[in-house]
């Protein structure tokens, strides 16, 4: 008798193990998914804007963005962006091109980013580098 009831308790210990495995699985396979979405975003929105000649232009043609300085970024750029991020926070700077431009305002959680360096047009060679900070 002793040793069915054994046998019982380890059968019920290893459907345990394994319920608990595959629910493991399927929320970390699910969470990990999200997070390549986002990434995979931000970098569609950097290379959607360096593709655009006329973001390109303005990209070019605005000035330096400083973190808690009255300069702003132009309002088709940030357009731009908040049509693609949709229901995600972001931030956009343009910088120089040897600066490190990071995000203004730090804070715990996950923050997805994509810079590209936008070089020139036909008229103008005057590099900046534009980041996209995008966080939920």
């Amino acid at each position: 008798m002793s040793g069915r009831g054994l046998i019982r308790i380890v059968e019920a210990t290893i459907a345990i193990l394994l319920i608990a495995g595959v629910l493991i699985f399927v929320f970390v396979d699910s969470q990990s998914a999200d997070r390549e979405d986002i990434s995979e975003l931000v970098q569609d929105i950097v290379d959607e804007m360096a593709e655009n000649s006329n973001l390109r232009d303005k990209i070019l043609s605005n000035d330096f963005t400083v973190c808690g300085g009255d300069s702003e970024i132009d309002e088709d750029i940030d357009g731009f962006v908040a049509e693609r991020a949709l229901t995600y926070n972001y931030e956009v700077r343009i910088c120089e091109v040897g600066s490190v431009c990071g995000k203004c305002e730090f804070f715990e959680g996950d923050v997805y980013s994509r810079e590209r360096i936008i070089s020139s047009n036909l008229g103008t060679l005057n590099p900046r580098k534009v980041k996209v900070f995008i966080w939920q």
